[in-house]
């Protein structure tokens, strides 16, 4: 019976090194595949932070406006008199190809402000006001991605 002394010889096989690149093939594709859920996660908390900002920043300006119920900011009219908060979506579609809402500011692209006021609610002489921002969902092209605000605006008495 003969031995063999492999004491000399160092080095894989063809087979050990091959499944050696498997491994670290499918390694690397998992790595790749975390660093694009994560780009794609880092670039939607961006763009969410961007909303609530542009939300907060109307809301802001909506509060701040000198105005009573009896004399109102022309920016805090009911414009359509429906006495309902939410994107009122009524089929009307304006210039800018969005549906219309009391009232649109869609100046900072991709995001589309808009702002619905209601008089009286929830209590005589308030307004609610509530800012919703859109910006389009590159993922699901019908279904856009929302932030909604609200607040109460107490008559100047």
């Amino acid at each position: 019976m003969k031995t063999y002394d492999h004491s000399g010889h160092g080095g894989f096989t063809l087979v050990e090194v091959l499944a050696a690149i498997m491994v670290f093939t499918f390694g690397v594709l998992a790595l790749y595949r975390l660093e694009a859920a994560s780009v794609q996660n880092n670039s939607f908390s961006g763009q969410l932070t961007q909303a609530v900002t542009l939300a907060q920043d109307r809301l802001e300006k909506l509060m701040a406006l000198s105005d009573t119920i009896a004399s109102p900011n022309a920016l805090l009219v009911d414009t359509q008199n429906d006495g309902v908060t939410g994107l009122d979506n009524h089929n009307t579609v304006n210039s800018g190809g969005v549906l219309t809402a009391d009232h649109v500011d869609n100046t900072r692209t991709p995001f589309t402000v808009y702002w619905n006021v209601v008089t009286n609610n929830p209590i005589t002489n308030t307004r609610r006001l509530q800012v919703i921002v859109t910006w389009p969902n590159i993922a699901a092209r019908n279904n856009p991605h929302t932030v909604i605000l609200e607040c109460v605006k107490p008559d100047i008495v």
